[in-house]
């Protein structure tokens, strides 16, 4: 029992993890067994004393009780130094985009990696740059567009009423000349 996840060949830290339930469990049966035991060992203070089998049983559950308490403190320092290997990965990662992508202020970027890449659904912090850059130039070109249309001349409606209908091009003609034409065509 005390070597099964060190035998495996090609484990990692983070496959000898235990999940928080079965610690639990295993925790829980360590709190009965050792009440089990303080009950045997007051038991055997009083008149009468143990049999050969109580005191064989208690020695069981007292080296029990010790090996969960030696596998408990294992699995949690395993459970550590993954988490510490995990967060050196992450920094090492962030390091090397961040010196990628020197133009990205340090401190936006990890407050939107806290903030809104978990929303997103990025994995990795090369992924999370790729969006942080992509919104930021999405940003810039909406308020490009903003400042362009604000500073431009609004532009005016065009005139419903054209005179029935038929368009009059009057280019290069005096009032006299369009005045006889319209007179004609009535």
């Amino acid at each position: 029992m005390d070597g099964e996840l060190n035998d495996v060949p090609g484990s990692s830290p983070e496959e000898k993890t235990v999940p928080y339930e079965r610690f639990k469990e295993v925790n829980d049966n360590l709190k009965t067994l050792k009440e089990e035991i303080d009950t045997i060992k007051n038991a055997s203070t009083q008149p009468g004393g143990l049999t050969p089998q109580q005191k064989q049983e208690l020695e069981a559950k007292e080296y029990l009780a010790k090996l969960i308490d030696e596998r408990l403190s294992e699995t949690e320092t395993n459970r550590n130094k993954a988490e510490e290997e995990e967060l050196k990965s992450f920094k090492s990662e962030l390091d090397n985009v961040l010196e990628l992508n020197s133009s990205v202020d340090k401190d936006k970027f990890m407050k939107f990696l806290e903030d809104e890449a978990d929303d997103y659904g990025v994995q990795t912090v090369q992924g999370a740059m790729n969006l942080y850059k992509k919104l930021n130039d999405t940003s810039k070109e909406a308020q490009e567009t903003a400042k362009r249309s604000l500073s431009s001349k609004p532009n005016m409606p065009s005139s419903d009423g054209n005179g029935g209908g038929e368009s009059y091009d009057g280019k290069g003609k005096n009032f006299y000349q369009i005045a006889d034409e319209a007179k004609k065509s009535l």
